[in-house]
């Protein structure tokens, strides 16, 4: 497995999925012939006993975009850190912003919480969207780091979209923040909307 560079590594943020989508952000903390050990999801959400043989969606960010890999829960092992001992179920498949249309925002906010955190939520700027994702500008600085889940409130004016995504890459200049995020699955009802905006924005960049 260590061959194929995209993996990641021990020590690195990863996000399982379950199949009725809910998630949650743990690490990698082993791996051994083909399979990979995260850390037990923790959560009331994930409190009930895993099924061996279960199937989840495993993902990391990379500077690239976000990988994505079904996996099946092939064993749990106790320890001072509990673990899932995971099998990929095929070749990892990458998910690019750029694989998407987006413009530069055209004076619109976001409202940043992390629903697996106690940080405060943070407000800022949009400086791009697309359907795949968007930057964000946040005036502090904020200890944010990659594979972090977060859920952004985007208003631009009457239109207000809740989205949900993890962190692909932060960083601070001039002691500002700056997210790129890589949003989850969208529904086909809330892509229309965010099309939507992108056009607009294209057609206002263009006069």
């Amino acid at each position: 497995m260590r061959a194929v560079a995209e993996w990641p590594e021990v020590n690195d943020r990863v996000v399982i999925v379950r199949a009725d989508g809910e998630r949650c952000s743990t690490r990698v903390e082993d791996d051994a012939q083909g399979l990979l050990a995260v850390g037990d999801p923790i959560g009331d959400a994930w409190a009930r006993r895993p099924d061996l043989g279960g199937e989840y969606e495993l993902q990391w960010p990379s500077p690239r975009g976000v990988w994505t890999v079904p996996v099946v829960l092939r064993s749990t092992e106790s320890g001072s850190v509990p673990l899932w001992w995971l099998e990929p179920a095929e070749e990892p498949h990458l998910q690019q912003r750029r694989d998407h249309v987006r413009a530069e925002a055209a004076g619109a906010r976001v409202e940043i919480t992390w629903p697996r955190s106690e940080r405060e939520a943070q407000s800022g700027a949009v400086a791009d969207l697309s359907e795949g994702g968007t930057r964000a500008v946040l005036p502090t600085w904020v200890p944010a780091e990659a594979g972090e889940e977060v859920a952004c409130r985007i208003e631009a004016g009457s239109t207000v979209l809740d989205l949900s995504g993890v962190v692909l890459r932060a960083a601070h200049p001039h002691g500002s923040t700056e997210l790129v995020i890589t949003f989850d699955e969208l529904s086909e009802a809330v892509a229309s909307r965010v099309r939507q905006l992108v056009f607009a924005w294209q057609r206002l960049a263009r006069r």
